[in-house]
């Protein structure tokens, strides 16, 4: 199964594409071939040229054999890259493509949704309150919200 989604930004628009595998499919040269051309036949179509598009490709998987291991943990790329690249140096089009395991997924998910969790908690006094106006707004609001009831 294959999905993907798109985000304009300010100067590129930046694509997700994530290709499932079944439970049971290890990842090996087939699959890292597979995925590495189709990116690859993607980004080098004739509508992309040009603009300036990052493209990423994820892999996911339940698990990987040994000669994808080696392929997405090398020197100077970040751990899972597989493959990356611009078409050419005066190219604004990029890519890279992704190996993760369901399980490296999850766990990234919830170490984010943990960190956003622990932000948000934060539950000012209303004396935080207080002080937080009086610094930033201090100038436009009324002398009488800063003192206490």
């Amino acid at each position: 199964m294959m999905f993907s989604v798109v985000a304009k930004e300010q100067d590129r628009n930046r694509h997700l594409v994530v290709e499932l595998k079944a439970p049971h499919v290890v990842a090996s040269a087939k699959e890292a071939t597979q995925i590495k051309d189709y990116a690859r036949a993607i980004v080098e179509d004739a509508q992309f040229a040009g603009t300036h598009t990052v493209w990423d490709f994820m892999l996911v998987v339940n698990d990987y054999n040994d000669g994808v291991r080696r392929d997405i943990n090398q020197r100077g790329r970040d751990r899972g890259i597989l493959d990356e690249s611009e078409l050419d140096p005066d190219s604004p089009v990029s890519y890279r493509v992704w190996v993760r395991r369901w399980s490296e997924v999850l766990e990234a998910a919830d170490k984010r949704l943990l960190y956003y969790k622990d932000g948000l908690a934060h539950d000012p006094s209303l004396e935080d309150i207080r002080r937080y106006l009086k610094e930033h707004h201090g100038d436009v609001l009324p002398p009488e919200m800063f003192s206490a009831d």
